[in-house]
């Protein structure tokens, strides 16, 4: 215990601390901490504030010089939230916009005491507190909205008005909880990012509104806790790999770091959710999705976007170890143009200024796999632009934002990604576009138009097609070995289970060789009675030209890279492949395509074997 309070000297003032092993159920929950009471407390800010003027850690001064920018772009713009529902009916722009004003705003006033902050900050309050509803239809919109409103009322309570506190309080009674049970009880159990955010908001509202309702809001922290225990076994579970992508684990992580920071300061303990399996260690699956081009490994709704990852400041400091945020406190400090918009960045800062500069140096480690719903690996030679990265993805379709990308790959070398995965339309036009056929992107069935957006389809990524069929959406493709060794960093893949009417045997080995070469070994046992005819397909940004000797990929300035087979007679192909069953609505999608396709196709004849080996080549 005298570790827990160690790290987080401000415990001791508040309720009595409990271990981390106390049963949730029966531990008494009351909050006794006076206002502000999330996060930190006055005297925890002002010791905050001095690590800030310090100026020890860059990364920390320029992230705290964008927030307060940020907060002085709002306050001069003087633009407040308005209740407006996009085409989707969703109001969750607004909630986000609304949580961003009221956090920068509350943050700014609280370092500088600057009234235009507050005066801001409680306009904001008002007029969101004012809706009609937080549209409890798509309830991450109240869950954001909510966690801005109790940030905003915790922060300023001493300053606002009476009337802005009272209207806060029927605001959160009202539109959070009020709405919390019946029908909407079961998305509290979501066992993705929705459960993150909702339990995550309703946990501090709870706690920001304590003096409300004690019973009723003790009653919302033992039920968050509870729920998000429960949940968060599924998430990251057993190495750390965020089911729904490394977009996701950003989101939805942010959201239990902020839970568990509350907890940690009013219970002494976050009640073993930062302890959960593959919790801490989800940490360096994000730090290893990005390449060292800066591009993520983006399979899942996950995006090309090179973006900052906040969230592991929080993770450098609980595990003592800076290497986590090395390639983030580098990309700071390199960014002229680096902006901090982060609708959570009160809980990034703090973090951020609990990491020492001088303990921030590369991780030796050169190599992650982890099993899961979606086993990866990734490798690298290093940390820097030019070295060599490779990602590779098993998994299937069964999770929330999953596409049919099982085999998958991505590859880089001398700062060029020659292997990619392919962008997708967004979620508005793909919803807008399947509305007209009375269709959803969110269905995830075989049968699914889902499968048929450009983007979603193996047609589309850097795996195989047999048959011309997509993925079996059922099965799953496991991770059966690790390969690190010196000269060969990889993994060994077995596909069987997304093929199972279409194949017997498939298994696919993708490796970097020597830190300079791609080597991909696909083994194939077509069925009984019936061909399997094969498409190896790659996706990719480079220039194309079908040669002789295989497939030249030109880009950059004059690098050059040879794919070639061998192991069966193959016919090399260029150019995109649209799925069978594509409705005439998702065909723009694919007139848009700018990615480039390179591959081949070869049979395997009725119960016979074939054994292929491509590589990728500089000349």
């Amino acid at each position: 215990m005298a570790v827990l309070l160690l790290m987080l000297p401000w415990a001791a003032a508040q309720t009595t601390a409990h271990s981390a092993a106390a049963d949730i159920k029966t531990v008494e929950l009351a909050v006794t901490a006076d206002h502000p009471r999330l996060l930190m407390n006055d005297k925890e800010f002002s010791k905050y504030r001095k690590r800030v003027n310090s100026s020890v850690n860059r990364s920390l001064t320029a992230m705290h010089d964008s927030y307060i920018q940020w907060a002085d772009r709002i306050v001069e713009e003087g633009k407040v939230p308005e209740f407006k529902k996009d085409a989707s009916g969703k109001l969750l722009k607004v909630s986000r916009d609304a949580l961003g004003q009221i956090t920068a705003c509350s943050y700014a006033y609280r370092f500088t005491k600057d009234p235009k902050y507050l005066n801001h900050a409680e306009l904001v309050l008002n007029q969101v507190c004012d809706f009609e509803s937080w549209n409890p239809r798509h309830f991450l919109d109240v869950a954001e909205m909510a966690l801005g409103v109790a940030i905003g009322y915790d922060w300023l309570y001493r300053k606002l008005d009476e009337q802005t506190r009272e209207k806060c309080e029927k605001a959160i009674r009202r539109c959070l909880f009020d709405c919390t049970g019946g029908s909407q009880r079961k998305r509290f159990h979501l066992a993705n990012n929705w459960g993150q955010v909702l339990n995550s908001s309703l946990l501090c509202s709870a706690v920001a509104f304590y003096d409300t309702d004690p019973e009723k809001c003790a009653g919302y922290i033992r039920r968050a806790v509870m729920d998000s225990q429960e949940l968060m076994k599924n998430l990251y579970a057993p190495d750390g790999i965020y089911p729904e992508g490394v977009i996701y684990w950003d989101y939805g992580t942010s959201f239990s770091i902020m839970m568990n920071a509350v907890l940690e300061q009013h219970y002494g303990t976050d009640f073993g959710l930062s302890e959960c399996t593959g919790f801490r260690k989800s940490a360096w699956f994000q730090v290893f999705s990005r390449g060292n081009t800066g591009i993520p490994f983006n399979w899942s709704d996950s995006t090309t976007e090179d973006r900052y990852h906040p969230s592991l400041w929080y993770f450098a400091y609980k595990c003592s170890d800076g290497s986590m945020v090395y390639v983030e406190n580098e990309k700071i400090l390199s960014d002229k143009k680096f902006r901090f918009r982060e609708r959570l960045g009160v809980i990034f800062l703090y973090y951020a200024s609990r990491c020492r500069a001088k303990d921030i140096v590369p991780s030796e480690s050169l190599y992650y796999s982890g099993l899961g719903t979606n086993p990866l690996v990734m490798a690298r030679t290093g940390w820097k632009r030019a070295d060599a990265y490779l990602g590779v993805k098993g998994g299937g379709a069964c999770n929330n934002h999953s596409h049919l990308d099982a085999g998958s790959f991505v590859f880089e070398l001398d700062g060029i990604r020659w292997a990619c995965d392919p962008p997708y339309p967004g979620y508005a036009k793909s919803e807008n576009a399947l509305r007209t056929i009375d269709g959803t992107p969110w269905n995830r069935k075989q049968s699914s138009y889902r499968w048929k957006i450009r983007g979603y389809n193996n047609l589309q990524h850097s795996t195989l097609t047999i048959n011309g069929k997509d993925h079996d959406c059922r099965g799953v493709a496991t991770l059966e070995e690790s390969i690190d060794m010196p000269d060969r960093k990889g993994g060994r893949f077995h596909l069987t289970g997304i093929f199972q009417e279409e194949a017997a045997y498939v298994d696919r080995t993708v490796c970097m060789c020597d830190g300079e070469w791609l080597e991909v070994v696909d083994e194939i046992t077509a069925l009984e009675g019936k061909d399997a005819d094969v498409y190896w397909n790659m996706a990719t940004q480079a220039v194309s030209e079908i040669t002789p000797e295989g497939i030249v990929l030109k880009a950059g300035k004059g690098s050059r890279m040879l794919l070639r087979a061998e192991g069966a007679e193959v016919e090399y192909c260029m150019g995109q492949r649209i799925p069978s069953g594509v409705p005439d609505c998702l065909m723009p999608f694919y007139e848009e395509d700018k990615t480039n396709y390179v591959g081949f196709t070869f049979t395997v004849p009725a119960g016979q074997d074939a054994r292929v080996r491509v590589t990728l080549k500089k000349l």
